[in-house]
C-alpha cells in the first residue's frame, strides 16, 4: 500500500504536528508543488528541485503567520520543523556579498 504524502502547508495552516514517521512529504516553491522522499534538504538541493541555479538564486522558507528565512546552500532543512508553509526562490542581486 502507498503512502500518504504529509502536505507541509496544510500542516501548517491547520497548526498540526507532522508525524516522525513521516516518509512523503508535499512541498510547494514558488507555486509548484513536488513530493519529496527525505524529511530534510539542503537549501541547494530545494533549488535544484524548483530547477533553479544556486550561484543565481537563493532559498526561502515563509512561517504560518508570515516570518520568511533564507535556508543557507549547505544547511540541511528539515521538513518536521512545525509551522513550515512553504518555499520560495529569489535572484540573487549583484550588491550580495
Amino acid at each position: 500500500m502507498p503512502k500518504e504524502a504529509v502536505e507541509l502547508e496544510e500542516y501548517a495552516k491547520a497548526g498540526k504536528k507532522i508525524p516522525d514517521n513521516c516518509e512523503l512529504f508535499r512541498i510547494r516553491i514558488d507555486g509548484e508543488k513536488y513530493l519529496v522522499q527525505q524529511a530534510a534538504l539542503t537549501g541547494a538541493e530545494l533549488l535544484h528541485l524548483a530547477d533553479k541555479d544556486p550561484s543565481q538564486y537563493r532559498i526561502l522558507f515563509k512561517m504560518c503567520g508570515g516570518m520568511a528565512k533564507e535556508i543557507p546552500l549547505n544547511t540541511h532543512f528539515s521538513f518536521l520543523d512545525p509551522g513550515v508553509e512553504r518555499f520560495m526562490t529569489q535572484k540573487r542581486t549583484a550588491k550580495e556579498g
